[in-house]
């Protein structure tokens, strides 16, 4: 669910122990479903389809080595 996504946006904004979850990722195929696990850790049910939607939505064209959501960016590896 969208609504979910956007809530666990959020939720990673305020608490930077969360947000440092992900920087122990180190391909960008991983992000999806570390962030669908964390999110149904903390109540927050989506995909990982609605999440990549997500991606594509934040990330500039032409971005290049990266992607990014409304909580930051990662360099694709």
């Amino acid at each position: 669910m969208k609504t979910h996504l956007n809530k666990f946006y959020k939720l990673v904004a305020k608490k930077p122990a969360l947000a440092q979850q992900f920087d122990s990722i180190v391909e960008a195929k991983d992000f999806p479903n570390l962030a669908v696990k964390l999110g149904a850790a903390w109540g927050y049910t989506f995909t990982p389809d609605e999440l990549q939607a997500s991606i594509e939505e934040s990330t500039a064209a032409g971005q290049g080595d990266y992607f990014c959501l409304p909580i930051g960016c990662w360099q694709k590896i």
